[in-house]
Order: C-alpha cells, then sequence, then structure tokens
C-alpha cells in the first residue's frame, strides 16, 4: 500500500488549514461524475471541483492544510465511539441549508435515529461512501441503473458463490478487500436494494438518496460531534459485524492467469526517466477525462472494514501466460517521464492520467478454533 500524499489544487494560504464545510450533489460535466467541495479558512470559503471518485478523502469539519487530501484533522471536541443503527428506527430528514459564505444552493439529507440516549444525525453521503460504495468501482456504478451484468453474471450454490467477471471489470478489483465487499453487498438483499434503487433517483431528479429499508442492524465506529445531546457524525472509520453468509467465493476474470516462469528474454522494458513517488506524492488532475487502467493504490482514509467470518476466495485461472525475467541485446528498451499526475476518475475517455485508487482496509474477526487460526 503506497504511503504517498495526494494532493490537489490548493486555493489557500501555504501551511493554512481550511476546513470542509460542505460536499455537494454529484453532477456530470462532459462525460465525468463531479462534486463541489467547500472549504472555508479565516473567514473566506472556497469551492473546489473534485472528481466524484476522491470522495473517499473528504472527512466533513475536518480540517486539511497545503492540498494534501490523504491527511486530515478532525475539529475539537470530536470523540469516536460505537454506535448500533437499528432497521426499525431510521427517518430520513431533509431540509434546505446555506452554505457559510457561499450563494450556492444547497440540502441537507441526513438519516436521524437515536442510540443511547442521543439523537444521531448521520448525512447521506457519509452512508454511501462508507457503507455502500467504499472503493471506486461501487461509487461509479451508482449512477448506472442495472449495470452489474456488464461487468460479472453471478451463480448461488449451497454456501458457495461464483462471480464470472468481464473484461470490464477491471483486474485490481479482484483483490480480496474489493471481493469481499461486492459479496457483501450482493447477497445481503437489503443492502443490495438500497444501493440499485440510488441510480433511478439520481436520473430522475438528480438527488443523491434513498430510503432506509435495511433489515439488518449495522455497528460502526465514528467520530461524533456533540451538540445539545445530539451527535452529528462527521466520519464513520471502521464498519463492524459485516457477514458474508457463504463460506466459499470463487472468481474467475480473463486476465487471471497461471503464470509460467519462461527462460525467453523480454520483447522490451519500460524504464523511467525520474523517479516516481518522491516526497512530494502525487497530484490530482481532474481536467483529464479519466483514469488508465494502470494504477497505484493508496490510503485515502483509514476506513477499516470487519467481518464476522472470511470466507476462502478461490480465483479460477482461465489459461496460462509466460512471465519472461531477463534481458538480451535484443530486448527494446524505452524510456520515459512518469510524471506524479494521477486521476480519480473512472477509466475511459482520450485524455487520460494513471488511475488513483482508494485502499480501503478491512479486518476479519472470528470466534473459536478459525479465530485461533487467523491469529497463527
Amino acid at each position: 500500500m503506497s504511503k504517498h500524499k495526494v494532493k490537489i489544487a490548493w486555493p489557500f494560504t501555504e501551511g493554512v488549514k481550511a476546513q470542509l464545510i460542505w460536499i455537494g450533489e454529484p453532477f456530470r460535466m462532459e462525460n465525468k461524475m463531479m462534486i463541489h467541495a467547500y472549504f472555508r479558512s479565516r473567514g473566506f470559503t472556497e469551492k473546489i471541483l473534485m472528481d466524484w471518485g476522491t470522495l473517499p478523502s473528504l472527512a466533513i469539519q475536518h480540517f486539511y492544510s497545503n492540498g494534501v487530501i490523504t491527511a486530515s484533522q478532525p475539529p475539537q471536541g470530536v470523540k469516536e465511539v460505537d454506535m448500533t443503527i437499528y432497521p426499525n428506527g431510521v427517518k430520513c430528514h431533509e431540509k434546505p441549508w446555506k452554505i457559510q459564505g457561499s450563494n450556492d444552493p444547497a440540502t441537507s439529507r441526513s438519516f436521524v435515529f437515536s442510540f443511547d440516549g442521543k439523537n444521531i444525525i448521520l448525512p447521506v453521503i457519509e452512508v454511501l461512501r462508507s457503507i455502500l460504495a467504499p472503493n471506486g468501482f461501487l461509487l461509479y456504478r451508482l449512477f448506472e441503473s442495472n449495470s452489474f451484468p456488464q461487468f460479472f453474471t453471478e451463480v448461488y450454490e449451497p454456501n458457495k458463490v461464483h462471480l464470472s467477471l468481464t473484461s470490464q471489470y477491471e483486474l485490481k478489483y479482484t483483490k480480496s478487500a474489493f471481493i469481499y465487499q461486492l459479496v457483501w453487498l450482493l447477497t445481503n438483499r437489503d443492502l443490495r436494494q438500497a444501493y440499485e434503487s440510488i441510480a433511478y433517483t439520481w436520473l430522475q431528479g438528480k438527488a443523491l438518496k434513498f430510503v432506509w429499508n435495511f433489515t439488518q442492524p449495522i455497528t460502526v465506529k465514528a467520530r461524533v460531534k456533540e451538540v445539545n445531546n445530539t451527535w452529528t457524525v462527521l466520519q464513520i472509520v471502521h464498519m463492524k459485524n459485516k457477514h458474508i453468509s457463504y463460506e466459499h467465493i470463487s472468481i474467475s476474470h480473463p486476465e487471471i492467469k497461471d503464470q509460467e516462469k519462461s527462460d525467453e528474454a523480454k520483447k522490451y522494458t519500460y524504464r523511467s526517466l525520474n523517479k516516481d513517488g518522491n516526497d512530494e506524492g502525487f497530484t490530482l488532475d481532474e481536467q483529464v477525462d479519466g483514469s488508465t487502467e494502470d494504477f497505484d493504490l493508496v490510503q485515502m482514509n483509514q476506513l477499516k472494514h470487519e467481518y464476522t467470518s472470511v470466507p476462502r476466495i478461490k480465483r479460477i485461472k482461465n489459461s496460462s501466460a509466460k512471465q519472461r525475467t531477463r534481458e538480451d541485446e535484443n530486448t527494446k528498451k524505452y524510456y520515459g517521464n512518469n510524471e506524479s499526475i494521477r486521476s480519480t476518475a473512472d477509466t475511459g475517455g482520450q485524455h487520460l492520467a494513471r488511475g488513483l485508487e482508494h485502499q480501503m482496509l478491512h479486518e476479519i474477526q472470528a470466534q473459536g478454533e478459525l479465530q485461533d487460526f487467523i491469529n497463527v
């Protein structure tokens, strides 16, 4: 996992902290999904255009400095608490909102419920980025109606689920953390129905909202700020007790192949003229159409996903491919500059940059002998 810093164009003075006070509605600009993030410092509010895929790095009311979005500081008075959201006590609340220092129209959408004698306000945007869509693939599919069959087909057997992934499903999302999140969403019908309803609502009215029809309790660790016996959730940092009701998961993908080492020399190699990933880190470019399938994984926040048990993932290999390990005089050598420009936009378009993907953390906890085995 990359430790690089990720930066955006920053309108504030170097070294001055700015507070993220609002995240706007997503909107389509040309062929991309975008958002406006509003930062405030020293009495001035600045609206910054960002790709929708940058959402995992944004924590409301947190402070940022020097344009670095991979690190943020919570405001004073914030505490981290464990809470359980029970299915029958959640109501949706919507009202017009005034963004401090801006004349842009806005609407506040939150889920409101009670826990441990407190009134809880949970923004809809936080539910999306932390619970339903915590990675780039799921974030961008939110706006596509019934698009899952383009990326995979599902086969369910007793205690086993198989995903036959198409070439449109990028290989980077076959890492275990992404597969667990996808299968958790697909196999919990209430979660899946809520997720799939969002595209229709957004396409009809450009509003990012859904009804809390979950049939199961959801347990999280969240950073909250208390005012008058009300906790406002600023950021979910830990999803707990996520349950996948299958012991075995198998996946197939056209690019999952058995690598065989070959004595044949490489046909070509690519070498960078500059040292990529220096202390300056990566800079995001919102002007490009999208990202390539080549990507870097970075930790854009500390969101953890904890599962009650860990299904075994079997990767079915379709064919074999040669892995050439040496060079000779016939190997063509290509040299070029690998600039630290990255994009969090979805893949595609003509003007592309190397992709940047949010790397989420996940933890596995289980009881009894299985937990002892995992610990070993």
